[in-house]
């Protein structure tokens, strides 16, 4: 693999997984705030880029790491394993945020299959925590946003 593409492969790796972060900050803050501000209306954007960002990504892969035997390669490790997998999360969701939907696909369905954005963390994170060559401190920063992130989902009761 050349230097450019190692650059290339790792930069939209992070920016996939960063843009991830992003999107459920976005989607916790909503919570929190009553009326819809502008800001809120990027959370689609923010996750279609998120979605291109993974597509690239794995392109970058396939065209360079994964060339000769990709299929077996993508059978035997399960890191790869796992961001395939999260990728094919990521594209149903991207396939799902443009207009016209199906008349029977109701918001209802809608947001049952964006809930599949967590399954994607979840296979992100073992993604980045199985890939050898990835810097172990960035991938505890993204774990503590992401957890911090679903901190913030938390909703505490008030005292009566």
């Amino acid at each position: 693999m050349t230097v450019v593409a190692g650059l290339l492969l790792r930069s939209t790796g992070w920016l996939a997984a960063g843009l991830l972060l992003v999107t459920l900050v976005v989607s916790a803050l909503s919570r929190h705030v009553g009326a819809r501000p502008r800001w809120l209306k990027a959370r689609r954007a923010v996750g279609i880029g998120t979605a291109l960002a993974a597509l690239g990504h794995a392109s970058v892969a396939w065209l360079e790491y994964l060339n000769t035997d990709g299929w077996e390669v993508l059978r035997a490790v399960p890191w790869l394993r796992s961001g395939a997998l999260a990728l094919v999360v990521l594209l149903a969701l991207l396939a799902t945020s443009f207009q016209p939907r199906h008349p029977r696909f109701t918001i209802h369905a809608w947001s049952v299959l964006h809930r599949l954005v967590h399954a994607a963390v979840l296979l992100v994170a073992h993604h980045l925590l199985m890939a050898p060559f990835v810097p172990r401190s960035w991938v505890l920063a993204w774990g503590a946003g992401v957890g911090l992130t679903y901190a913030m989902r938390i909703r505490i009761a008030p005292r009566p």
